[in-house]
């Protein structure tokens, strides 16, 4: 079964960022986005959560077959 996704490419302005192990409240401490180990994948990667969706700009959308 051919199976196509989509997959945005963005920059992303990070601004000050935090780790998920910070014992602040992270939209309150100061930081615009906070470094996270992966919730939402499958990979041992991390993530960078954007508090302010006006600091991501999609430039190009990948579009491939699985």
């Amino acid at each position: 079964m051919n199976v196509k996704r989509a997959m945005l490419v963005c920059r992303v302005i990070a601004g000050r960022v935090g780790s998920d192990s910070d014992e602040v409240e992270k939209e309150d401490g100061g930081f615009d986005s906070v470094m996270a180990s992966g919730v939402y994948t499958r990979l041992d990667e991390e993530e960078l959560l954007v508090f302010n969706p006006r600091a991501v700009l999609p430039c190009f959308v990948i579009v491939y077959s699985v």
